[in-house]
């Protein structure tokens, strides 16, 4: 880790003391022409500190650029890959399993995507400043079936970390969009490699984006696109949430208290919706979400289970 970096971590662990240059080099055994350079680099980088003669450094104003030592200040464990602009994280993390070993939990963070993805080939829409981007790799050599769960406890750890950081709550559309009201504000894909002579999968990609405060959309989403539209959310610590929430039900993904706490924030139950069965328009009302995650439809006939697919609410 940079000196500027260490640096940044003590301004966020002591956010209202001032910081003795001296202390800074006894610390980190550098010169003051070192630690100097340091705080010129963290102001170039759009920190405000000040500089008070016989004081040390304060530490004014934070901002919201991310930052990889900042994410890793709240999780100091996990290799975090932090981007200004990329294609996709979930296709970074396609060609970093590629190139070599990584590590359970590595995190790969962008502030704009130039090719976001969603499910079924569809484009997710990223902008630069205004929304958070990230994919976490997993390696759980779990059997197929809990890949379904992987995605919802990516929904409800989202849910949890942007309610634990904001008074926002968000409502889970089966089976990974993220809404508050009638506004998608998150979006997931889960992505996996599998052996599938083993019947495990290899490695699984989670990819999460989510509209901060993205107030304009392309014209072919205004209808259905929003944003959690909280100025004060900090993008780092929110990715350091997601991560926390999302390991601790990795851990635990046939415990009952998932689905639970997905079903309590689901916004399908109860409603009439259309889906599409054998390449046939359908409508039904969703009426219960079962342990494995599948959607539980009933029709005018028959009850249906849905283990994928597009479902639209037919009446809000």
């Amino acid at each position: 880790m940079k000196l500027k970096q260490k640096i940044l971590m003590d301004f966020l662990a002591n956010p209202s003391q001032t910081l003795s240059g001296q202390q800074l080099c006894e610390k980190y055994a550098v010169s003051r022409t070192a630690v100097w350079k340091a705080i010129q680099s963290l102001k170039q980088d759009g920190y405000e500190i000040e500089a008070t003669p016989h004081a040390g450094y304060h530490f004014i104003k934070d901002i919201d650029a991310l930052d990889a030592a900042r994410i890793q200040y709240y999780i100091p464990d996990v290799p975090v890959i932090v981007f200004d602009s990329i294609d996709s994280t979930n296709n970074y993390a396609k060609r970093l399993l590629m190139e070599k070993e990584v590590q359970e939990g590595t995190m790969i963070v962008a502030n704009q995507q130039t090719a976001g993805r969603g499910r079924q080939g569809h484009s997710f829409y990223s902008p630069a400043d205004t929304g958070l981007y990230l994919s976490i790799i997993l390696r759980p050599y779990a059997l197929t079936q809990n890949v379904l769960k992987i995605t919802l406890a990516a929904a409800v750890a989202t849910c949890e970390a942007i309610e634990e950081i904001s008074s926002v709550s968000c409502q889970i559309k089966w089976v990974n969009d993220l809404f508050v009201g009638h506004q998608k504000v998150c979006g997931i894909l889960t992505e996996a490699t599998a052996n599938f002579e083993m019947q495990q999968i290899e490695s699984i990609i989670v990819g999460i984006g989510i509209n901060c405060k993205t107030m304009t959309f392309p014209e072919e989403i205004t209808h259905i696109a929003g944003s959690l539209n909280v100025d004060t959310i900090d993008r780092n610590h929110l990715s350091a949430l997601i991560w926390q929430h999302l390991m601790k039900w990795i851990q635990h993904l046939n415990d009952k208290k998932l689905m639970d706490a997905y079903r309590s924030r689901s916004l399908l139950i109860g409603k009439t919706i259309t889906y599409t069965w054998q390449n046939e328009t359908r409508t039904g009302i969703a009426i219960d979400i079962n342990e494995d995650g599948q959607l539980v439809v009933q029709t005018k006939d028959q009850i249906q289970i849905l283990h994928s697919g597009e479902v639209s609410i037919q009446k809000w």
